[in-house]
């Protein structure tokens, strides 16, 4: 073990003597690694994008944008809604959507449908957030689909908060995919 390596046997009086001449630096490297994978760190949701709901947040052109029109609604990620949002589309207007995401809480009974984005790392995550209007409030971290109508000249402006007037709201299970 890496504490007998470090540790001689105990003197007759005293603390213990550590020996660091007996550890090995491969148990030393080691020793981050196992407890990284041992106690893995929770996904990212409604704790750290609640911590982030101040930041700006735009996004740029998606590589891909999905054509509006039609009566039934269009399933969009919710960082398409918020450039489509942002950039003033009129095809948004009056188009339903679907977005997916996970439940965080805003003041009072406010919320939002929420995906994080990541770049490199957890420490560059972005909450991509659309605050929900017209419908109750889930419980915290719980998977919705929302299906709604964009609340048209909302996210043009700072902070960018785009809302969505809902249809319906479906709680889900998390999808295998969970980051945008």
């Amino acid at each position: 073990s890496v504490r007998a390596a470090l540790v001689r046997p105990r003197p007759t009086s005293g603390p213990p003597v550590i020996d660091i001449n007996r550890a090995t630096a491969v148990e030393l490297l080691a020793l981050p690694g196992i407890i990284a994978f041992v106690i893995s760190p929770p996904e990212l949701g409604s704790y750290l994008a609640e911590r982030r709901a101040n930041d700006l947040v735009t996004v740029s052109a998606p590589t891909s944008i999905t054509t509006l029109g039609g009566d039934g609604p269009v399933e969009l990620a919710l960082e398409e809604m918020l450039f489509l949002a942002q950039s003033g589309e009129p095809a948004l207007e009056g188009q339903p959507v679907v977005m997916t995401g996970f439940v965080s809480w805003g003041a009072g009974d406010d919320w939002y449908v929420t995906r994080m984005q990541i770049g490199c790392c957890a420490a560059d995550a972005m909450a991509y957030r659309v605050l929900v209007s017209g419908a109750e409030r889930p419980p915290r971290d719980q998977w919705v689909e929302v299906t709604g109508v964009h609340v048209t000249g909302t996210g043009v402006e700072p902070p960018y908060e785009v809302e969505l007037d809902a249809t319906e709201v479906v709680e889900i299970d998390a999808p295998r995919q969970t980051y945008e």
